[in-house]
């Protein structure tokens, strides 16, 4: 069962408790206060990896907290930090503040990590509290408490295609006849409930498809099963319409595809500006291939690209794939960052409609660019160096044209490289 959504809440860890001690040895019996200071508390950390692939680990638990830190010792030993708690995510992540509503961070790649709750600092002991007038105190401090944070996570599924349609369309049956997915197919509609992800190949290519439940009119006011699923398919580069062209399909195909456009474009109009291929589906029977001609003949009027296929036979799937592979960029894995550069942290203040801007935390990028920032050829040498370290990656599901701040200085991300934004940008 894929869980999308979490909500519960994490606390740092108490700081240590500070020390009273003296220090006492044999030719030195007033050598004066040596109480340590205590340990810092551990962090609750959010980490995104590829291991997890939805929130169900997460669904039984309410409460997430850190370790606190360990008491000061005599001769000025201060106590061990608490260890932080590492919550393991999904890539595709958004975590936010629930009370306040705030995007904290979007984890898309590998590694990217998050604190929630900071851990409280350790109190200190007796020799902080050294005066003039009192040279030997005997108090100490307690330890401050972790932070506190309501946390809500929302998982938007990492693919290339997302596949839409009408109930009972075919999406599962494509699904199953590319890729390695498994979901079920049924001739019943809503079939499938969750979203559905798959891994076709296309030559030395590959690309992930995600299938959603069905759409049908009234979904955007909750009918069917909503239009919840839709946020899995923001992160898409194609999205697939497929249409059922059987005599028993629910409606007609010119009604399937008009409405499923329809309460898309209502959800979010950066769905409906995505690159599309209309699919007509089920050629094996025949009253289905004589219903495609007309049915491609009209959208390709309005400029629509339209493939028709059958699951069952294979017919024009492998057309198709070569179709989808030309419209996907390819992703090529860069080595991995160099130890110390993988703690990168995102906040984005993103909408629904217009291009995100983002603030990365990460003391390496910053590093860089305030470097490359003065250089002649800026640009040039800022992604030389990116691609070196394998950083680029970080920014591989970032929206061509989005803005990025790096220690105040601001970037263009064009899809493939990092530019300087110039003044009026």
């Amino acid at each position: 069962m894929l869980v999308d959504q979490v909500i519960f809440k994490v606390k740092g860890g108490q700081g240590g408790e500070g020390a009273v001690s003296f220090r006492r040895e044999k030719y030195l019996p007033r050598g004066g206060p040596d109480g340590g200071t205590g340990g810092r508390g551990g962090r609750v950390i959010i980490s995104a990896t590829a291991r997890k692939k939805s929130f169900y680990h997460l669904s039984q638990t309410r409460w997430y907290r850190a370790a606190s830190g360990q008491a000061g010792r005599g001769r000025k030993q201060a106590g061990a930090q608490g260890r932080d708690l590492i919550i393991e995510v999904p890539l595709g992540t958004q975590v936010f503040d629930h009370r306040r509503g705030k995007l904290l961070a979007d984890l898309i790649t590998e590694g990217m990590q998050v604190v929630v709750a900071n851990g409280g600092e350790g109190g200190k002991g007796n020799v902080g509290f050294v005066t003039p007038t009192n040279r030997a105190p005997r108090v100490s401090q307690k330890g401050q408490p972790g932070e506190f944070r309501e946390v809500r996570l929302e998982l938007k599924l990492l693919a290339d295609v997302g596949l839409v349609g009408y109930p009972n369309s075919g999406k599962s049956a494509f699904l199953q006849a590319v890729s390695d997915a498994c979901p079920q197919v049924a001739d019943y509609p809503f079939s499938t409930l969750d979203p559905q992800l798959g891994v076709a190949y296309q030559g030395t290519q590959s690309f992930t498809l995600v299938e959603i439940p069905g759409i049908i009119k009234g979904s955007s006011q909750g009918g069917g099963l909503g239009l919840g699923f839709l946020k899995h398919l923001e992160r898409v580069e194609l999205i697939l319409y497929l249409v059922d062209l059987s005599p028993w399909a629910l409606v007609s195909p010119e009604e399937a595809f008009s409405t499923v456009q329809a309460e898309v474009k209502s959800y979010s109009s950066s769905l409906w500006e995505k690159a599309t291929i209309v699919v007509g589906t089920k050629l094996d029977i025949p009253e289905a291939r004589q219903a495609f001609v007309p049915f491609r003949e009209t959208l390709e009027k309005e400029g629509f690209t339209v493939v028709g296929i059958s699951s069952v036979t294979g017919e024009g799937v492998p057309e198709l794939l070569k179709l989808i592979a030309s419209k996907v960029s390819r992703r090529e894995e860069k080595d991995q960052p160099e130890p110390g550069r993988r703690e990168v942290v995102i906040f984005s203040s993103e909408n629904k409609d217009s291009y995100p801007e983002y603030q990365f935390r990460s003391a390496y990028l910053e590093k860089l660019v305030t470097k490359c920032y003065q250089e002649e050829e800026a640009d040039l040498l800022l992604n030389t160096q990116l691609n070196k370290s394998g950083f680029k990656r970080y920014f591989a599901r970032i929206k061509p044209h989005s803005v990025l701040e790096v220690g105040g200085i601001r970037l263009i991300w064009d899809g493939k490289d990092l530019k300087f934004a110039k003044d009026d940008e």
